[in-house]
């Protein structure tokens, strides 16, 4: 992923060289710069015209050495550091050779990978592979800064919504508070009417209770009276007593067992707010 994201980054780790005051037929190295592609590394070597070059390797340190005849500088560059995981550092020296100037180019490398060298009109293009590379310190460096700005102006904007938001804020806790009177206040409506109901119901059936033990108090009366032919009414009003009694009694089982269901239904509805 890393290296996919570096396609597109140029290390701007470019090393200008002076051009002016060379004789015609000496060629001389513009500047050398490295591109980091999806898949390679490219190393480039701008000279002025056509140049003739050889190469070689040499380990331990791995090195890649590239040769340019017949080039004269006015000011080499110093030693630029990649330290891209595939490429350490680029050199760039001059020396003499068989009575010609010549400038040499030293690639020293993290590790052996493969490369090839090209030309591409008055350049040289060193490829290394970069299946060991890394994001090149400047990249790093780079997109350090980029998080540190991002992040900066993230915080700017956290402070203006924290702002913003505030009276919000107060007015989400004044809401808040409101919904929990409404709720308390609902709550003790639906306690009070629960209790109106539990009263009326008591009041029935102590009524009821009142009535059977009048009719009991009744019936035990008329056991008390003797019993004669003539007093037969007497016999047919305690039978008919002892059927209201009766009715009654199943009346005030039905009560009870309204108000239970009742009852049941208000707790119910008061679990359900």
């Amino acid at each position: 992923m890393m290296r996919a994201r570096l396609g597109a980054i140029v290390i701007t780790a470019s090393v200008l060289v002076g051009v002016t005051g060379w004789a015609r037929e000496t060629n001389n190295v513009q500047k050398v710069s490295i591109t980091e592609q999806q898949n390679a590394s490219v190393i480039v070597i701008h000279t002025r015209s056509t140049p003739t070059f050889n190469v070689f390797k040499l380990s331990n340190p791995p090195r890649i050495f590239i040769d340019i005849s017949s080039v004269h500088n006015s000011e080499l560059p110093g030693t630029m550091t990649v330290d891209n995981g595939v490429i350490n550092r680029i050199g760039v020296v001059e020396f003499l050779s068989s009575g010609q100037t010549q400038t040499r180019v030293v690639v020293t490398l993290v590790r052996d990978v493969p490369y090839t060298v090209e030309t591409r009109g008055t350049d040289i293009l060193v490829k290394l592979s970069a299946i060991y590379r890394r994001s090149s310190v400047q990249a790093l460096k780079t997109e350090m800064q980029s998080i540190k700005d991002k992040l900066s102006m993230a915080k700017s904007q956290a402070k203006q919504l924290r702002d913003q938001l505030g009276n919000a804020q107060k007015l989400a806790e004044l809401e808040k508070l409101v919904k929990n009177e409404q709720e308390r206040k609902s709550a003790l409506e639906n306690a009070a009417q629960k209790e109106e109901q539990r009263l009326k119901y008591l009041r029935a059936s102590r009524k009821a209770l009142e009535q059977q033990r009048a009719t009991e108090k009744e019936i035990a009366q008329l056991k008390t009276k003797k019993y004669s032919a003539e007093n037969e009414k007497t016999l047919t009003d305690l039978k008919q007593l002892a059927t209201k009694k009766a009715g009654q009694s199943r009346a005030l089982a039905d009560l009870a067992l309204k108000i239970r269901q009742e009852e049941k239904e208000l707790r119910q509805k008061a679990d359900l707010r």
